[in-house]
């Protein structure tokens, strides 16, 4: 096999400028949804009120958070083209990575464990 089939990609997938934008529509219309079934709440009885108040509830959660995080990634530039795919050092800044240690250490560490299961060695 090449090596170019083992390296990893060095990009994240990153949705497109559309598909962003309908988030944020569909994210509006489920608030828009649970704000008129707040009229069905407060005019339903028994199990009709509590099922239309829990689909409230979940319409609203979905509907902020789709709301949200669209809107998060479209200001940052996390979408395909945007400036966080062209650049992949700007993700770099935001959150840091693990820190490994060099080879040399790791080697140095492995002949330690080594030498100290085989005294005979020494």
């Amino acid at each position: 096999m090449s090596e170019q089939n083992n390296e990893k990609r060095p990009y994240k997938f990153y949705p497109t400028k559309f598909t962003l934008g309908l988030r944020l529509a569909v994210g509006a219309y489920l608030l828009y949804t649970s704000y008129k079934l707040l009229d069905g709440v407060q005019t339903g009885e028994g199990r009709e009120k509590i099922f239309i108040g829990l689909f409230m509830i979940l319409f609203l959660i979905i509907g902020l958070l789709l709301l949200v995080f669209s809107a998060y990634f479209l200001l940052k530039g996390r979408y395909e083209g945007g400036p966080a795919d062209l650049n992949p050092k700007a993700e770099e800044n935001e959150a840091p990575k693990e820190t490994q240690a060099p080879a040399s250490i790791e080697a140095d560490i492995q002949a330690e464990e080594a030498s100290d299961q085989n005294p005979d060695n020494e």
